[in-house]
């Protein structure tokens, strides 16, 4: 979470939700959302604006939340990948991922969907080399982007109700598996941000490690004076290279 100091209160439409939160003036709204509002499903990925894992709709419009300050949101729709759908059933753009198996290892994918729901928006017929272009901001470290595409012109085709429900492939029901389409079964929680990567857990309590590099390449340390960290407030334990 972003440094700490005076709260200022922040209020916004979240997943059509009103809420009001205190944060701190350099607060990011990614950290927000994640850590005030348990919305996990935004990813922080390079936090410099590169690679669009942390993806919101913002008043509508695909924004990197990593780049935005979370009392600067005040007063603003913001939309998660957890407000795409609800509790039933999954959404178009959802639904296209899921047929086209775009959701790979579902870390960037609801950066991806935010994203891809901005585009559709504009578009709502888009050719694979405007997809492409579109999905410049979005980096995925997995994939070759083709079924990325496949997913959008399936999304497309749902969103304006010219493509029929995805129906398991022939050969399915007869017990075999070879050829045929066999969906994902944990795509479902991926696609709705509920599945949880180590960085999206929180237990009570929890202590947060940091670590402290030497600026100097190659030099030699002669010694390690720790007792400014040790004394710093919430700190629990200093380890240095003897540890």
């Amino acid at each position: 979470m972003s440094d700490s100091g005076s709260l200022v209160r922040s209020s916004l439409t979240v997943n059509g939700t009103e809420v009001s939160v205190d944060v701190a003036p350099r607060e990011l709204l990614v950290d927000a959302l994640r850590d005030r509002l348990g919305l996990t499903g935004t990813k922080v990925g390079c936090e410099t604006g590169e690679c669009g894992a942390c993806t919101v709709l913002l008043d509508g419009k695909s924004t990197k939340s990593c780049m935005v300050l979370a009392a600067s949101a005040g007063g603003s729709q913001v939309t998660t990948v957890e407000g795409l759908a609800g509790e039933g059933a999954l959404s178009p753009i959802q639904e296209g991922f899921w047929e086209e198996y775009a959701t790979q290892d579902g870390f960037t994918t609801p950066g991806v969907m935010m994203s891809v729901a901005d585009l559709l928006s504009r578009n709502p017929d888009p050719t694979s080399a405007e997809i492409r272009a579109w999905l410049d901001g979005n980096l995925c470290r997995v994939t070759g982007y083709h079924n990325l595409v496949r997913a959008v012109h399936s999304a497309a085709k749902r969103l304006t109700g010219d493509h029929s429900a995805w129906q398991q492939a022939d050969g399915q029901d007869d017990g075999k598996l070879i050829g045929a389409r066999v969906p994902p079964t944990e795509a479902p929680a991926m696609l709705r941000g509920r599945e949880k990567f180590i960085a999206d857990v929180s237990l009570p309590e929890m202590a947060y490690a940091s670590i402290l590099r030497s600026p100097h390449g190659h030099a030699q340390i002669a010694s390690i004076d720790t007792s400014a960290a040790r004394s710093a407030p919430g700190v629990v334990r200093v380890f240095t290279g003897p540890d």
